[in-house]
């Protein structure tokens, strides 16, 4: 990916590709996202879906905290007119989702791989279907695109095949 784009990425989602720049004996992010500028949008909409999910969990556990706060602080009132319907109870506290930090973003046989650490069940799902909607997507230009046959495998348009 052309670096300004690679670059773009990186400042729009500092936590899923804080690695970026690390030492190349920790991560192969050193060497950047390694794919083609065309599935740039691809990607980017894989990782805001990522954060977006892992942002929603971390304000869920702080919602349904502060819910149980006032839920214990109104319990303490007494309120003996109070209709059964009108009794709540605690909520559970959702699990924290690991934060998703990306290992290594490449293309492989024509497909986009993105392997990462931290996340959950939602995270593996959307993951998987960004790589396989890459068979589908022009890793040059973004247009629609099948991989190619024989010797190196790519997703090319009708226009980059040739």
């Amino acid at each position: 990916m052309h670096k300004d784009l690679d670059q773009k990425l990186c400042e729009k989602y500092p936590l899923i590709f804080r690695d970026r720049h690390e030492d190349p004996s920790k991560t192969c992010m050193y060497w950047g996202l390694s794919v083609g500028d065309g599935w740039y949008d691809l990607l980017d909409k894989l990782c805001a879906l990522i954060q977006g999910h892992i942002d929603w969990r971390i304000r869920s556990i702080e919602l349904t905290k502060k819910f149980n706060e006032d839920l214990a602080k109104d319990a303490e009132t007494n309120f003996e007119d109070r209709e059964p319907w009108m009794t709540r109870e605690p909520r559970a506290i959702p699990e924290p989702i690991e934060q998703v930090v990306a290992i290594q973003v490449k293309e492989k046989f024509g497909g986009l791989r993105f392997y990462y650490n931290g996340g959950d069940e939602y995270i593996r799902g959307l993951t998987t279907m960004a790589e396989e909607m890459s068979y589908r997507i022009c890793e040059v230009c973004s247009d629609k695109a099948a991989p190619t046959q024989g010797g190196w495998i790519r997703t090319l348009c009708e226009k980059h095949s040739n």
